[in-house]
Parts: structure tokens; sequence; C-alpha cells
């Protein structure tokens, strides 16, 4: 005979439900219309010292291959008082062939105390925003201050993501873009 888990109400752990919860749902749109590009820079740097301090929870991400098509990258993180935070990215180079993005993300919040679901949200503009800000929080952080000229390598979605970032942290007269393609980088 085996005992089974009971709550604090009597009932067994097969008749406990979650009941209705309440998920909020963003669109990629509703998620850049949140962002603050001016904060953006701020917000990271608190993150990446954070981090540094080991104050953030963040195991290796597992990457899941998927032959001939591409792969799908986890990506969970949690530091107290925030929410548990798990970001799905999917690699897919065919999908430009398909007029659709590369890299597809999708991020979910969690409660920390209950891991109940709060919010999925398009993590694919995140992504890109994020690490085109890290980049150029070593702009601010390293680079000369009498710096006028920057150079962004690649013409791709982090590439226009630079651009809109590296005028907030220097008064850069030119800003070059080095591509492959002419055409991408014009």
């Amino acid at each position: 005979m085996t005992k089974e888990a009971f709550s604090p109400a009597g009932k067994s752990a097969a008749e406990i439900s979650k009941g209705a919860t309440e998920i909020l749902v963003l669109s990629e749109a509703e998620v850049m219309a949140c962002i603050d590009l001016s904060q953006l820079l701020d917000v990271l740097e608190d993150g990446f010292k954070a981090l540094s301090q080991g104050k953030v929870v963040n195991p290796p991400r597992p990457q899941l291959d998927i032959p001939g098509a591409g792969y799908s990258l986890a990506m969970p993180a949690w530091m107290e008082g925030m929410n548990l935070t798990v970001k799905i990215v999917n690699v897919f180079e065919a999908n430009l062939a398909k007029n659709l993005p590369s890299h597809l993300a999708t991020i979910s919040l969690f409660d920390p105390l209950s891991g109940l679901p709060v919010c999925i949200m398009d993590g694919t503009f995140i992504t890109a925003v994020r690490t085109s800000g890290s980049a150029v929080l070593s702009v601010r952080a390293l680079a000369r201050r009498d710096a006028r000229i920057a150079t962004v390598i690649g013409a791709g979605v982090q590439a226009n993501q630079h651009l809109r970032l590296l005028p907030l942290v220097r008064d850069f007269a030119e800003i070059r873009v080095a591509s492959k393609s002419f055409d991408d980088a014009a």
C-alpha cells in the first residue's frame, strides 16, 4: 500500500486542478511597443552585472537538432524577484526562402512560486534587440569617447538594431555596414 500525497484541503494530488489561469499573450508588435530603446542598455547592463555576481540562475542551453531543417535552443533563466523565464529560439535557415525569419523565438514567463504560466510572448524582436544591445553596451563601455566611425559586420536583422542603438551611445559621424551582399548593406 502506498501513501498518497494530500493537499491541506484533504484532496489527493489527482483531485487538484489549477483552475482557470489567465495568461497574457503578446504579439511581436505588442512586445515592440513595450520596449523603450532608451532604457534598454541600462537594463541590459543591470542584467549582466547580476549575472556576473551569480544572482542569475542560467544553466547551459540545450540544443535539439532537426536534421535537414534546423535546430531549437532552450534558454531558461531566473533571478530572485523575477519570473521564471524560458526562451525558445528556433533557427531554420531555409525560412529565408519562404520569406520568414531564420530565427524565431518565443518567451514564456512563469510564476516562480507556483510554476503557473504568466505570459507567452513573441521573442523574435527581443532576441534581435538584446543581442545588438549587448554589442552596443560594449561600445558604450569600451569605445573611445571621441570615436566618430562605427562599423557593423553583417546586414541582417541584428544589424538593423545596431543602427538604431549605436546613436544612443556615441555621436557617430558615420556608421559603416560591411556585408557579403552590397544590396543588403545599402
